[in-house]
């Protein structure tokens, strides 16, 4: 594998990470769903509720739309790199999938228990870095002018992980208007890793040679089995569940008035506690390069030396590591106001925190129900990244099953060039 791919791995590998899943676009229905990520102080719609698949999913990327990357129907790393300013970018996917969930309703108090699997990858990183995998270090000093004159700064961010939860939930009516819940999981984790990244900087103003500044720390657990400039590993094989445990809570509260539902809950404040390993390097490292004149001519053994002036260009520090990452917290608040039998209306905010980047999300509703098997609805939020979204949502009842799903981005509202994003969710649940 060639030293600018090997650069790469090394520099994708030393970060963190960040992932959501499903959103906010089914709480304006949690009155009458049974989605993942329901709050759990809101009573069930039926004493009987079984929850099938729930599928939800987040794809985002902040450096502007993927057709920049296609140039005469061919996918162009030159054209996205021309793209981009001098600052990070993040591109990042989520996603989580209920199997099952149970749950019985009595008339003080209910329970529920639920089984899913969840995963988030994040991906933080500069135009130098994606010039570097696009040109290597000699194109990339032709095509780039603050090359010639000093060191460049890869500071970027990778992180991924899964996991599975169990999870039991129950909520107590204190009277016929207001109730609180709360729940506890047991995490049993996949895979992770997540990195701390204090330097890594790279001179190439000699086109042949490449000077490393390096400073970081790469912790892993079932994902990466050795990392060097000479090969990289990723471990594959049986995880024994238990292996990586955790735990998280949740509490929520609700009221439900005449007219007005208003809700709030804080959802996975947790941790998972990972056995894996610790990935380090520190110092300054100058790799020259050969030069061949014919290479027709030239002795087969110097590409050994190559290959070997790679394997000795620095030395990975690899050590047994217990760590611990925190989940993705998140605080909903919402309210529902009903103008009438088949009207609705409502607002909601989001604030995710503990886990990578903070991330704050407002959003408003309205809801149409013609009859009661059917509800579709759309709404407009406006978040963080300084955009407006548009989403739908919509439930259809068919005897005891019901179906449901949202899109809480549509790309109506949104400006192509400076981000791109999907959020979507689907399920369905049987009650009675």
């Amino acid at each position: 594998m060639g030293l600018r791919f090997k650069i790469l791995f090394i520099a994708l590998s030393c970060t963190s990470i960040q992932l959501h899943a499903q959103e906010i676009g089914l709480n304006w229905l949690q009155s009458s769903q049974l989605f993942n990520g329901r709050n759990s102080a809101v009573p069930f719609p039926k004493k009987t509720v079984i929850g099938l698949p729930d599928i939800s999913g987040t794809l985002f990327n902040e450096s502007g739309s993927f057709q920049n990357w296609i140039t005469d129907k061919t996918i162009s790393l030159e054209n996205f790199w021309s793209g981009l300013e001098r600052k990070n970018y993040t591109t990042s996917v989520a996603w989580s999938v209920r199997s099952i969930f149970f749950g019985k309703k009595y008339k003080k108090f209910q329970w529920g228990i639920s089984h899913s699997i969840d995963g988030e990858s994040n991906f933080k990183y500069n135009k130098d870095l994606v010039g570097l995998f696009t040109f290597g270090n000699y194109g990339l000093l032709e095509k780039e002018p603050i090359a010639k004159n000093q060191a460049l700064s890869f500071t970027p961010v990778f992180n991924t992980t899964l996991y599975q939860t169990i999870g039991f939930e129950t909520g107590i009516f204190i009277n016929e208007q207001f109730s609180i819940g709360a729940g506890l999981k047991y995490i049993s984790g996949f895979f992770n890793t997540v990195s701390d990244v204090k330097q890594f900087d790279l001179d190439i103003r000699d086109p042949f040679t490449i000077k490393a500044t390096e400073n970081w720390t790469i912790q892993s657990a079932n994902f990466i089995n050795s990392l060097s400039f000479d090969s990289t590993i990723v471990s594959s094989g049986q995880i024994g569940f238990g292996k990586h445990p955790g735990v998280a809570f949740t509490v929520g509260i609700f009221h439900s008035g005449p007219k007005i539902k208003v809700g709030a809950q804080l959802r996975d404040i947790g941790f998972i506690n990972w056995d894996g390993d610790k990935y380090s390097r520190s110092g300054v490292t100058t790799y020259s390069g050969i030069k061949i004149n014919d290479l027709l001519t030239a002795d087969k053994n110097i590409f050994n030396q190559i290959t070997d002036t790679l394997k000795n260009l620095g030395t990975v520090m690899k050590s047994a590591a217990k760590y611990k990452t925190s989940l993705r917290s998140k605080f909903i608040a919402d309210v529902v106001y009903d103008l009438n039998a088949k009207f609705s209306i409502g607002a909601s905010a989001l604030y995710k925190f503990n886990y990578f980047d903070h991330y704050w999300k407002i959003a408003t509703a309205a809801v149409f129900s013609p009859s009661k098997i059917f509800n579709i609805g759309s709404q407009i939020s406006f978040d963080q990244v300084d955009n407006l979204n548009l989403g739908l949502f919509g439930a259809l009842k068919v005897s005891i099953i019901r179906f449901y799903g949202s899109i809480d981005h549509i790309p109506v509202l949104v400006n192509p060039d400076k981000a791109n994003r999907f959020s979507g969710n689907m399920g369905l649940a049987v009650m009675w």
